[in-house]
């Protein structure tokens, strides 16, 4: 495996990952989707805000099997990285993992060049889990479930391949989030059995199915994401299933998992981030709980493009004055 690119400090960079096997080239290496193209950098101490995407645009779907991938990334600061690479070979989801050194140039001010020196491999870890990732400080959410009057929030099983698909091939499901296009029932089994546990153990955040307590029907996700552990801090995100919209399952579930991350687990801060044209989702926030604070200029990003967000808070002092 060869890690080639530069990371810069600031603003976007290009790394380009080949593997090869026996000596050759991997002809159909491909970027493991499940529900983002991504690739997850770790520091000493915590995890650093590097996400990444295949081909150009973000989740595109677009990405073709071949001998190596390209990412887009934006290192924060210089330090050292572990860069771990999610990737399709053989019908089987595998990871690879780098280390990366990148310190900033000389008279370092701000977003500056960083260099990065002394890359190196450290192993591919054949697994079909991606989620087998090497922890960082061993900070991470606890695997529970979640209960409120009308749904059950829990890990994702492969039981819920099925509704997983159909929701996120959906076409307003699409239209509001750069999921793969299309989104086929192998991606969705993928994401159930072992993506969508891979975010937990990293310490990146959680993922929770949002099912019905009476049927037990998937009705959309939940989770957290981009988790900081010293400032206690984490951003919300969900979708919810065609079937089960227009229903206020947002709003519950997302009332729960707050309530659960800002008093079982003293969190401060909670951040939720929806486009401005989605208000659906605007409001979705405001019933939950969640107060404005404004917007992020072309912050976001959906197949059309990119979008402003409206940025909406919830701190733990907003739950010991209700």
């Amino acid at each position: 495996m060869r890690l080639a690119g530069t990371p810069v400090a600031g603003r976007p960079a290009t790394l380009t990952v080949t593997v090869t096997e026996d000596g050759h080239p991997v002809g159909d290496l491909q970027p493991y989707l499940g529900a983002y193209g991504h690739l997850v950098a770790l520091r000493a101490g915590g995890l650093a805000y590097l996400h990444v995407h295949p081909s150009g645009e973000p989740g595109d779907g677009t990405t073709k099997p071949g001998p190596e991938v390209s990412f887009t990334v934006t290192a924060p600061t210089a330090g050292g990285y572990r860069l771990f690479f999610d990737f399709q070979h053989e019908g089987k989801v595998r990871t690879a993992a780098f280390t990366v050194h990148a310190t900033g140039t000389r008279g370092f001010r701000g977003p500056r060049a960083l260099r990065a020196r002394g890359v190196h491999t450290a192993g591919l870890l054949h697994s079909a889990a991606p989620h087998d990732h090497p922890r960082t400080d061993g900070r991470m959410f606890p695997e529970t479930v979640l209960h409120t009057d009308r749904l059950v929030l829990r890990p994702f099983t492969a039981a819920d391949a099925q509704d997983t698909q159909a929701s996120c091939a959906d076409a307003l499901t699409q239209r509001r989030l750069p999921l793969p296009r299309p989104y086929t029932l192998a991606a969705a089994t993928a994401w159930c059995t072992s993506g969508s546990h891979s975010l937990r153990e990293s310490g990146d955040g959680i993922h929770f199915a949002v099912t019905d307590t009476r049927t037990e029907r998937l009705m959309g996700t939940v989770g957290l994401k981009k988790t900081d552990w010293r400032g206690l801090t984490s951003e919300v995100g969900y979708w919810v299933s065609p079937w089960a919209r227009g229903h206020g399952i947002a709003a519950e579930a997302t009332r729960a998992l707050a309530h659960w991350a800002l008093t079982d687990h003293r969190f401060e801060r909670l951040e939720l981030r929806a486009a401005t044209a989605n208000t659906a989702s605007r409001k979705t926030a405001l019933a939950a709980g969640f107060h404005h604070e404004g917007i992020l200029r072309n912050a976001g990003f959906v197949h059309d493009g990119r979008v402003d967000l409206v940025l909406f808070s919830l701190v733990a002092d907003d739950l010991r004055g209700s």
